[in-house]
């Protein structure tokens, strides 16, 4: 198996056990037992598809993950932005999801 180098940004730390346990199926050094089985786990909801990292949902749609910024932009536009329109906070999550987006 060749080696495969994936960007990962450190300011992303919620998904970041997760993509190194399907990239390696190996644990950060400084992870307790209880964090590891929790990171296994979630783990098989998620997949990688080129550099990046998909949520595979109930509905079998695959919702990509966005790292904060991303995410901070997304919330922006799909509420007040040329996607929006000043939704409640129930719609706005919804025509997030319906893009895509996790």
């Amino acid at each position: 198996m060749g080696e495969t180098l994936f960007l990962i940004s450190l300011s992303d730390l919620w998904y970041i056990d997760i993509l190194i346990y399907l990239q390696t199926q190996t644990f950060r050094p400084d992870t307790s037992h209880s964090e590891q089985q929790c990171t296994q786990y979630q783990a098989k909801d998620y997949m990688i598809v080129g550099d990046t990292l998909y949520l595979h949902g109930v509905d079998t749609i695959l919702r990509r993950c966005l790292t904060h910024e991303e995410a901070e932009k997304v919330l922006n536009d799909y509420h007040s932005g040329t996607c929006g329109g000043h939704l409640s906070g129930y719609a706005t999550t919804q025509k997030i999801l319906q893009a895509g987006y996790f």
